[in-house]
Order: C-alpha cells, then sequence, then structure tokens
C-alpha cells in the first residue's frame, strides 16, 4: 500500500467489469480504465477511503468506512 485519503471522487472512472452504479445510491464493483483496475464499495464518498496499492491486482481501493478520518489514521501507522 502507498498511501490512504479519505474522500472518494463522487463517480467511478473507466467501465464497470462486474459492478453496479445507481447514480447518488452505490458504485460497488470493479471498475477498469487505463490506470488499471480500482475496486468501488460507496454509497456516500464524503465517507469514503481511497486506498493506493502497490503489488496488487487492484491499483486502487475505494470503500466507505463507518469513520473515515480514525479509520484512515490507523491505517497511516499501521504503514509506518
Amino acid at each position: 500500500m502507498r498511501r490512504v485519503e479519505v474522500g472518494a471522487p463522487r463517480t467511478p472512472a473507466g467501465f464497470r467489469s462486474p459492478g453496479t452504479y445507481f447514480p447518488g445510491v452505490i458504485a460497488a464493483g470493479t471498475y477498469r480504465s487505463r490506470g488499471g483496475k480500482d475496486f468501488w464499495d460507496v454509497r456516500d464518498p464524503a465517507g469514503s477511503l481511497v486506498i493506493d496499492l502497490e503489488g496488487a491486482d487492484y491499483r486502487r481501493l475505494v470503500v466507505e468506512v463507518e469513520d473515515p478520518e480514525r479509520t484512515a489514521a490507523e491505517i497511516r501507522a499501521e504503514i509506518r
């Protein structure tokens, strides 16, 4: 893992393969673009984390969590 950030883009980039996207409701599944594959599981982008990976099949995880600031701090502490 390279880094973790709080908040996500409003919509996934690329095309679903497989995945679900209903604007303003949910983005879930694998999204492919020229940059690689991202995995999304998000209803509210404001409550989400973006986790950039390296050495993995996916380039990025975008997931909604209960407390994004606390979760990001815990992840950063573990990777130091």
